[in-house]
């Protein structure tokens, strides 16, 4: 027929033909998308950046290892699990019952539940992780161990196993988060050396992915997960998913472009990061958490509670939340109880606090001094030289006229070493002999002995090694002066035990000092007169001054920004802080030892905030109670809420800890700091509401995707399609 058409009604026939199949297409496509939407889909790679190295691939090992944290996440299943959305603990890997006296917990395994190996997880896997490994006086890590020794494990069958609780715990369920292992794999390995295993480099969990590779590349370490097809919950959609741990954060951020998500350390905002122009989208969360400065109130100094309240009023909290960044200001460690506690910044309450204390200001120190002394011989002058070889006792004073650590020994025992900063005093009291060697540079040490005051021993760039003084050998520095004379400066001397960096100048003459006139009152210095710190610190009756040493983490470098604000704050309130820092390894041992007067360090709550391992006496000394803080009503009240599983009741309870909490004073509460996680924003529904950990956000990975298809409505038939064809 197209034999009859002329070239050109050829050519309109196909272009007609053409129109007609294009605009065919183009309506059917119209109608699908009018009646379909968009749904997730499986696929896509998600590529994780963190900052650290990656040690131990096993849940019962994991430390303070974050890495190793986030990765647990998403390779291993606990009994229950933690629902960052709803904030509760819910079941995972196994269902649970309660009995009706609250003391046994039931678990049944779900029954598909398989391991990234093929084996099925029975009760012998919960048996193994929990007694056999958790419960073993051998496994190294204490807390874990401590959680489950009053409990009785016992299977049931093949998929139950029940747990008995010496005592109710409301917060139990929190404990089984922990990813089970499996025994088929480890079950041959002592429990001391499961550290040792191959099995922490190449893990088999029951979570939604499996482990498939781990490399290193300039000191990046690449692990690759694949989502596990056979996964007894509902499977993710995305299909991999990848861990990139970079040595430091720099390193991180330089190869931002390689990630698709990852978490901003050190307090920063995306703004800060990346300015207004970036693909990544940032998500603000907050942790159960605080930083706080915990004083310990087994020490000298702050075991008396007004002097802790004292500080605590001293304290500018906003002043320090502005130095942190973006974070909330916290007062109590009870995160649940809504009250507010009327705790404010107020100098002028602080020193007022301090005045019912043995810790006064200098000037009014010395002014009773003066007075006490001008009442006991009617003159204030020295005592006769003759007192030291008569008196059954010899009691030192030493006086430091520049900062310095000193060792000393009274009769032969130690007591041990201190600092000592300009101006201090201290005082010590003898049968025999006193003998101190400072560390370090000298930089001058003055006092008196049985109230007859002798020259320095050294100066600037001197070092006493092993000075003894007795009744003989201090009569030598008494001898050396006038009768009169009671403190002259001797800086340029080089005495018996000491020895100078610098000799003196050939050609030198001494110069001799003034007497100081018969008729002056003269005392022993208390604080150096010339130095404004000195006159700001605090001292006792026994001329002790009011110094304390505040031990701290060099990283994140913002605690050390925050110890400079409360030292400046602190001492316009009276006390002197001397501030520490120490790598984590080397604070842990400080922490161990309780070796502080002041610690400044966070504590989180996790899933259940109980606040029992934080501040319940059996957790002083050794545990984390880091205050040392001991309060039989306050242990009560913690081990009450334990035991109350009713809301209502235990929000009372809580919030009767608080005010028990806050009346002690055990530490200074400061911030909650805000976290910043930054997703690209080619990844979809990313949530993050009740974080309890940083590792939390990974388990609502879950819920993420990446990839996204069309699916058509329930409304969608090819006769609509040609009705609504036509409508055109």
């Amino acid at each position: 027929m197209l034999r009859f058409f002329t070239t050109l009604e050829k050519v309109l026939v196909v272009v007609l033909l053409i129109v007609f199949g294009w605009t065919a297409y183009y309506l059917h496509g119209r109608y699908i998308r009018e009646h379909s939407e968009l749904i997730p889909a499986d696929g896509g790679i998600f590529t994780e950046g963190v900052v650290g190295r990656p040690n131990f691939l096993n849940p019962v090992l994991i430390s303070g290892n974050t890495v190793d944290r986030d990765i647990s996440q998403l390779v291993f299943s606990g009994l229950t699990k933690y629902n960052p959305h709803t904030g509760r603990i819910e079941d995972d890997i196994a269902t649970h019952q309660r009995s009706s006296n609250d003391l046994v917990y039931t678990f049944t395994i779900v029954p598909d539940a398989t391991w990234h190996d093929g084996e099925a997880v029975t009760a012998d896997d919960v048996m193994f992780t929990y007694q056999t490994v958790l419960q073993d006086e051998t496994f190294v890590n204490a807390s874990l161990r401590q959680s489950f020794a009053d409990v009785e494990i016992e299977k049931i069958d093949e998929r139950t196993v029940t747990f008995t609780l010496d005592e109710p715990n409301s917060f139990f369920l929190a404990n089984v988060t922990i990813g089970l292992i499996p025994e088929h794999q480890l079950g041959f390995i002592p429990v001391d050396n499961l550290d040792k295993s191959e099995f922490n480099q190449n893990p088999v969990g029951s979570g939604p992915y499996q482990f498939v590779s781990w490399n290193v590349v300039n000191q990046v370490h690449e692990l690759t997960f694949r989502r596990y097809d056979e996964y007894y919950a509902a499977q993710p959609k995305v299909q991999t998913v990848i861990f990139r741990a970079f040595p430091d954060e720099t390193s991180m951020l330089l190869a931002e472009n390689t990630l698709s998500g990852f978490r901003l350390l050190n307090n920063q905002s995306p703004d800060d990061v990346f300015g207004t122009t970036t693909r990544f989208s940032g998500f603000p969360y907050h942790l159960p958490q605080y930083s706080a400065l915990f004083l310990n109130t087994q020490s000298d100094i702050l075991s008396n509670r007004k002097v802790r309240f004292a500080l605590l009023l001293a304290t500018d909290k906003e002043e320090i939340a502005n130095i942190v960044g973006d974070a909330e200001i916290v007062d109590t460690p009870v995160l649940e109880s809504k009250d507010d506690l009327d705790i404010e910044f107020s100098l002028e309450r602080a020193m007022g606090a301090f005045f019912d204390t043995e810790w006064n200001l200098p000037s009014k120190v010395q002014a009773r001094l003066e007075e006490e002394a001008e009442e006991a011989d009617g003159s204030g002058g020295p005592v006769d030289p003759a007192v030291i070889q008569e008196a059954d006792e010899l009691q030192f004073e030493i006086v430091a006229l520049q900062d310095t650590w000193v060792s000393v020994q009274t009769d032969g025992d130690s007591q041990g070493s201190f600092l000592m900063t300009q101006g201090d005093t201290r005082t010590f009291t003898v049968q025999n002999q006193l003998t101190f060697t400072t560390v370090g540079n000298a930089a001058g040490l003055g006092g008196s002995v049985n109230g007859l005051a002798f020259s320095s021993f050294g100066g600037a760039g001197q070092v006493i090694r092993g000075l003894t003084l007795d009744r003989t050998t201090v009569l030598e520095y008494l001898e050396e002066l006038p009768d009169e004379e009671v403190a002259a400066d001797a800086e340029e001397e080089v005495i018996e035990g000491v020895s100078t960096e610098e000799d003196e100048e050939p050609g030198e003459e001494e110069v001799e000092e003034e007497p100081v006139e018969e008729e002056e009152e003269v005392m022993v210095p208390v604080v150096d007169p010339e130095a404004d710190e000195t006159e700001k610190v605090r001292i006792n009756d026994d001329g002790d001054r009011l110094i304390l040493r505040l031990v701290t983490a060099q990283e994140p470098a913002v605690f050390l920004e925050v110890a400079e604000a409360v030292q400046k704050q602190w001492l316009e309130a009276g006390a002197k802080v001397v501030i520490e820092t120490y790598s984590l390894p080397e604070l842990q041992q400080k922490i161990q030892e309780r070796d502080y007067d002041v610690l400044l360090f966070g504590q989180n709550l996790g899933y259940n905030l109980d606040a029992f391992p934080f501040w319940h006496s059996s957790q002083a000394e050794s545990g984390l109670n880091l205050s040392d803080y001991r309060s039989l009503e306050a242990d009560n009240l913690l081990v009450d809420i334990r035991k109350t599983f009713d809301e209502r009741s235990k929000q009372s309870l809580l919030d009767r800890l608080k005010t028990v909490i806050a009346t002690d004073t055990p530490a200074v509460f400061l911030y909650n700091p805000t976290h910043y996680y930054v997703v690209d924003q080619s990844v979809k529904n990313v949530g993050l509401s009740h974080l309890s950990n940083h590792s939390d956000r990974l388990s609502d990975l879950l819920n993420w995707y990446m990839k996204e298809e069309y699916e058509l409505t329930e409304d969608f038939n090819f006769g609509g399609l040609i009705k609504w064809m036509f409508s055109f």
